[in-house]
């Protein structure tokens, strides 16, 4: 999985330094916190945070080490399967790849990743990966088209009571393709 070979860039560092109470100070002195809120579900803004965390793990000053909770993941992590069945809810982190044999045997006949989606996939529902616990369906724990972004009453009100907001990386817009099939008489 191309995805688990992505490293955090400079722009995730920078923004994990921001967690740092000392370093926030130093671009915005009145600051009482700082929340990075992320629609990546890559992990890559995590492993920035805890790179910098361990860096700042010998900090003299108990408050002024980052917060862990200051990293909202809006669209979950991809590298989390959860069970379908809302009543089970059992999640685990895996990063195997593939999940399961049919999954990596649709990986195989794509071209590359820029193929994915475009091809049949028909995958045996039997065939598809299961929940440890209940044996249910699994499922990647992020957010897909027409679900309801993880936390969002929490975001609503980072946002209302935030005095900066920094948008970056993103167009603010998505693309959709819309397929038809028109019905047969």
């Amino acid at each position: 999985c191309r995805a688990l070979e992505a490293q955090p860039n400079a722009a995730h560092e920078l923004l994990a330094r921001r967690s740092v109470p000392s370093f926030l100070k130093t671009i915005a002195p009145a600051a009482e916190s700082f929340d990075l809120i992320t629609q990546n579900v890559d992990r890559l803004s995590v492993r920035a945070f805890e790179a910098v965390a361990t860096a700042q793990s010998s900090a003299k000053k108990r408050s002024d080490r980052p917060k862990r909770e200051s990293i909202i993941e809006m669209h979950g992590r991809l590298f989390e399967v959860r069970c379908t069945d809302d009543k089970c809810g059992h999640t685990v982190e895996d990063l195997s790849s593939p999940l399961c044999p049919a999954l990596g045997a649709a990986d195989e006949r794509l071209g590359d990743y820029q193929e994915a989606g475009s091809k049949e996939a028909d995958i045996p529902v039997a065939e598809l990966p299961r929940c440890a616990v209940c044996g249910k369906l699994a499922r990647p724990n992020v957010v897909w088209f027409g679900e309801k972004p993880l936390m969002l009453d929490e975001i609503n009100q980072l946002v209302y009571k935030a005095d900066m907001c920094l948008v970056v990386g993103t167009s603010s817009t998505v693309s959709v393709l819309v397929l038809s099939a028109s019905a047969s008489s």
